[in-house]
């Protein structure tokens, strides 16, 4: 699939796409993690690794989305507005709520296969984490857009 999507992009002057590439929501805490790890493309819709995790309890699974939709997410995080995505095939999301008048945002984000198989995790950071996951975010909306 990754020579494919090279192929495509390399047609279409893009960026060479690279597996392993990944938005973190980096916290002072390394027990708060959030990240999606780019896996591969299909038409509109993206494929995401997601890690969730805070203190002992965590989740890993694939979340897919729509482009439009993570860009739209990627833009309301950027003016500091909440935003949530949703994955298209489970009954994932990630909520990102906040920041508050003190800087406080909380992240909500539930991974998993469906209403009887997910894990949901949720914690509390600030907003110094927005600007390198939006950041990332974006990124990778430049390299398959």
């Amino acid at each position: 699939m990754t020579s494919d999507l090279n192929r495509i992009n390399a047609m279409h002057g893009r960026a060479k796409y690279e597996p392993g590439i990944i938005a973190e929501l980096a916290t002072n805490d390394p027990l708060k993690v959030l990240s999606l790890e780019l896996v591969g493309k299909v038409d509109r819709y993206l494929d995401y690794s997601v890690t969730i995790r805070s203190g002992d309890f965590s989740g890993k699974s694939r979340f897919t989305v729509m482009k439009s939709s993570l860009k739209e997410f990627a833009e309301n995080l950027s003016f500091s507005r909440g935003s949530e995505i949703y994955d298209t095939d489970s009954v994932g999301y990630i909520k990102v709520v906040g920041p508050d008048h003190l800087g406080h945002v909380a992240v909500d984000a539930r991974v998993g296969g469906d209403l009887d198989n997910y894990a949901r995790v949720q914690f509390n950071t600030d907003q110094t984490a927005l600007p390198d996951f939006t950041s990332g975010l974006f990124e990778f909306l430049r390299i398959v857009w």
